[in-house]
């Protein structure tokens, strides 16, 4: 048995393209609600701006799904485990119905880097958007890719539909 587990430790080391990719465990993908905060410029973002200091209640659980009102959005958090203890990013590209902006400009997707600090093993990956301006309220796919080293290790889509009055808050967080 002790040789066993000896051999399963050295594999990785020994022949490196064995080495076991990612596990990804989704842990929620919600229809949220913000409170309060404070809109802040950041340029890595679909409208050039973010909330800070801000919280949310989960309007409805476990949905990809998401009503386009306004001051509500989307969630999804995901951990990955089997990761390499010196991983310092994932790459994230988002891509979703097109947006007209206010400038005059249009955009589609974006991509950043998302930094990540790895324990043991895992980290967890989160992200959160909401529709605060009109123009964000397009209707369709919003398609979540995580990459590392240029290989993909994750894709997630919500559909954004029309939005449905009749949400109701089911917990708050």
């Amino acid at each position: 048995m002790k040789a066993a587990l000896l051999l399963l430790a050295l594999v990785p080391t020994v022949f490196p393209f064995l080495e076991v990719p990612f596990d990804a465990t989704l842990l929620s993908y919600n229809h949220i609600q913000r409170i309060g905060g404070e809109s802040v410029p950041d340029d890595d973002t679909p409208t050039g701006g973010k909330w800070v200091d801000d919280d949310y209640i989960i309007l409805q659980y476990n949905t990809w799904t998401i009503p386009n009102c306004l001051e509500t959005g989307l969630q999804l958090e995901v951990r990955f485990d089997n990761v390499p203890e010196d991983l310092t990013h994932l790459d994230l590209e988002v891509r979703y119905p097109r947006m007209q902006l206010p400038n005059g400009g249009s955009k589609e997707r974006f991509r950043r880097r998302e930094p990540m600090h790895v324990y043991d093993g895992s980290t967890t990956f989160y992200f959160g958007y909401y529709f605060d301006h009109e123009y964000e309220q397009g209707l369709g796919d919003w398609i979540f890719t995580l990459s590392h080293e240029g290989e993909e290790i994750y894709r997630a889509k919500f559909t954004v539909v029309d939005c449905d009055e009749k949400a109701e808050t089911t917990r708050e967080h």
